[in-house]
């Protein structure tokens, strides 16, 4: 069930509205970063079964968490290129694949071999552990990268993340662990109402986050991806000791020659974050945040006329 009955949007973009039942269903393509048999992934494919979906996973074989939209490049490297695609679950109607490769590896798998001849008509990522917000985060996420695959072949997706409590490191994060089945859920009542009412006008996918404690949450608001990426995993010079949770950023830079060790520490935006209606900002005042996003990675029109009137007179 979604928390509350009123749901709290900031803007218009996408009404949603819980009590739109399933139709006789979609072909979804459903993949992850976290692997073929994650907490994440395993709650959403059964709830989008149980809604009367049909369901094909792909999903990567290990994690792949923070590979963005990393793919197999070894095009001419023949065995060792290869990448193992297995079927988990042989004679399922709902099939269950792992592939040995990238999130987006596996999107494009499912996309360009299992499903070739008949595409989804949605592709759904996650559920992710750990909120992937703004545009650093959105960079860098599988859960993303695996979602844009399908953004750029024209087919919507949706990326669905479960944030993670740090205070909760050492105990498997429970909070995240209880949120994955009305997360779940969500996703549904999501696909439910895309199916009544369309995909939102110039979107190709989006992008969904959970706070956490689950029982917390006080609405739902459409966004923009925020500047920055909420929880930040930086690097930092090891001989200057492992970094206290902050900005500022960066840490102190390696001075030291010739070998420099670093590591990934954990950071925090600032807040609130630089970008109006940032996902960031709603997601820490415990709304469900969907960010709207599209397949143009240009700057638009005004943009390339800037650009000519600026370098027209380049030559080669």
């Amino acid at each position: 069930m979604l928390h509350k009955s009123a749901l709290a949007l900031i803007g218009t973009v996408l009404p949603l509205i819980a009590a739109v039942p399933a139709s006789a269903g979609l072909d979804i393509l459903l993949t992850n970063d976290d692997g073929f048999d994650a907490p994440g992934i395993t709650a959403l494919r059964a709830a989008l079964i149980g809604a009367g979906h049909s369901v094909t996973t792909v999903a990567p074989a290990e994690n792949q968490s923070g590979k963005g939209g990393s793919i197999n490049t070894d095009v001419f490297d023949i065995p060792d290129g290869l990448m193992m695609l297995v079927n988990q679950n042989p004679g399922d109607p709902n099939p269950l694949w792992s592939l040995a490769g990238t999130p987006a590896d596996s999107a494009k798998a499912g996309l360009d071999i299992l499903m070739k001849d008949d595409p989804p008509d949605l592709v759904v990522s996650g559920l992710n552990f750990g909120q992937n917000l703004g545009k650093p985060g959105s960079n860098t996420s599988g859960t993303e990268g695996a979602a844009l695959v399908a953004a750029f072949a024209g087919i919507p997706s949706i990326a669905g993340s479960v944030a993670l409590d740090i205070s909760e490191s050492g105990a498997n994060f429970p909070s995240t662990v209880a949120a994955l089945a009305p997360a779940s859920a969500f996703i549904v009542s999501l696909i439910a109402t895309i199916e009544a009412n369309g995909f939102p006008e110039k979107t190709r996918m989006l992008n969904v986050n959970f706070p956490v404690p689950y029982e917390d949450i006080v609405g739902v608001a459409v966004t923009k991806l925020g500047d920055g990426a909420d929880l930040e995993l930086p690097l930092f010079d090891v001989s200057q000791g492992f970094p206290p949770f902050l900005p500022p950023l960066p840490f102190p830079g390696c001075d030291v020659s010739p070998v420099c060790f670093v590591g990934v520490g954990i950071g925090f935006s600032p807040f609130p974050d630089g970008e109006k209606n940032a996902d960031v900002d709603a997601h820490r005042q415990k709304y469900i945040t969907i960010s709207p996003m599209n397949a143009d990675m240009s700057a638009g029109n005004k943009a390339e006329d800037s650009t000519q009137g600026l370098l027209g007179g380049l030559t080669p």
